[in-house]
């Protein structure tokens, strides 16, 4: 009888020990494995082109272009008559504008070369804007945040 519990319980401890055993090694595998591979994944990317490090930068460089071109219009403006300050205006508005999509096209291209470089790096099937999902997929926003900041650094 007391052999019989003995050889009990070496069984179960034996059970134990590869149970947790087991489960160990595949907790240390699926840390290797790609969770995002062939899926649909998602991103917020006005949270990204909020949070990326250029933005702030992009903003005061605007900024100071517009007080430049708002000292030069001032100036210019005096010497044209009445009649064309509107077209005058028109033409330094257009120039604030094209700087500043610049300034959004190169913050925008930032975070494309990131998803791209995300979504290759983990496989993923699809990459889709936030807006588009209703139920679903892997957000990878801040894969890609991460990406978009070591790129910049």
């Amino acid at each position: 009888m007391k052999n019989n519990k003995i050889f009990i319980l070496s069984i179960i401890t034996i059970i134990v020990v590869v149970t947790i055993a087991f489960f160990l090694f595949n907790l240390n595998t699926n840390k290797n494995n790609n969770v995002f591979k062939n899926q649909i994944t998602y991103l917020d990317t006005q949270f990204i082109f909020d949070n990326h490090p250029a933005k702030k930068e992009a903003e005061k460089e605007l900024n100071e272009y517009a007080k430049e071109l708002q000292l030069e219009l001032e100036t210019e403006i005096q010497s044209i008559p009445k009649k064309e300050h509107q077209k005058l205006i028109n033409e330094y508005q257009n120039k604030l504008s094209y700087r500043e999509q610049t300034l959004i096209d190169q913050i925008t291209e930032d975070i494309k070369t990131a998803t791209y470089q995300v979504a290759q790096n983990q496989e993923v099937l699809v990459v889709l804007k936030d807006e588009t999902i209703l139920k679903g997929g892997y957000d990878i926003t801040s894969l890609v945040l991460e990406k978009v900041k070591e790129s910049y650094n």
